[in-house]
C-alpha cells in the first residue's frame, strides 16, 4: 500500500538539504511512501526491477553486494533514517549493483523515473538540486571504492614484502 509523503518528514533529509519549503512541498506531492516489513528486500543484485529512487525514513535498510565478491566475501552497509538508496538504478536504469533488504520494519519515500521525468520539465530547480546531490553521492561512492582500493593494494604489496 502507498501512502502520500509528509514534507517535513522529508524536508529534514540530505537530498532536500538545498530545497526552499515550497520546492520539498512539490517534490512531497511527486512522492510515494511505501512500508516494508523486516527483511523485505527492496532490489535484489543483478536485477532491473524496482529503479525508485528510495529515501529512507524510518528504520534502518541494508545494501549489500555479493556477486561482485563472491571471492572475497560480501560489501555490507547499513543505511539510518535520510539515507538514499538505488542511485545507479534510478539513474541509469541498469540492473542492481547491490541487495537492498529492510533490516527492521521501515518507510520509505519514493520517487519514480517517471515522476523525476516530470519534475524535471515542471519544476527544473527541484531536479538540477536531486542531480547535484546524486552526482555528489556518485562521487564519495567513488572515492571509497578508490580508498578501499588502495588500501588492498597496500594490503598485497605488504604482504608479497614479506615473503
Amino acid at each position: 500500500m502507498t501512502e502520500s509523503v509528509n514534507a517535513d518528514e522529508i524536508a529534514a533529509t540530505p537530498i532536500c538539504a538545498e530545497l526552499s519549503r515550497e520546492c520539498v512541498e512539490k517534490l512531497a506531492l511527486h512522492m510515494t511512501q511505501t512500508r516494508h516489513p523486516r527483511d523485505e528486500v527492496f532490489y535484489s543484485e543483478g536485477s532491473l526491477e524496482n529503479n525508485d529512487l528510495l529515501v529512507l525514513l524510518e528504520g534502518e535498510m541494508e545494501i549489500k553486494a555479493e556477486q561482485r565478491y563472491q571471492h572475497v566475501g560480501s560489501m555490507k552497509v547499513t543505511f539510518k533514517p535520510g539515507a538514499v538508496a538505488s542511485l545507479l538504478g534510478f539513474v541509469v536504469g541498469h540492473p542492481h549493483v547491490t541487495t537492498a533488504k529492510a533490516l527492521t520494519d521501515c518507510r520509505v519515500a519514493r520517487l519514480s523515473r517517471e515522476q523525476f521525468a516530470h519534475i524535471c520539465e515542471s519544476h527544473p530547480p527541484i531536479a538540477i538540486a536531486i542531480l547535484k546531490y546524486l552526482v555528489l553521492r556518485l562521487d564519495e561512492s567513488s572515492a571509497t571504492v578508490l580508498d578501499r582500493y588502495k588500501d588492498a593494494m597496500v594490503f598485497m604489496q605488504n604482504a608479497y614484502n614479506r615473503q
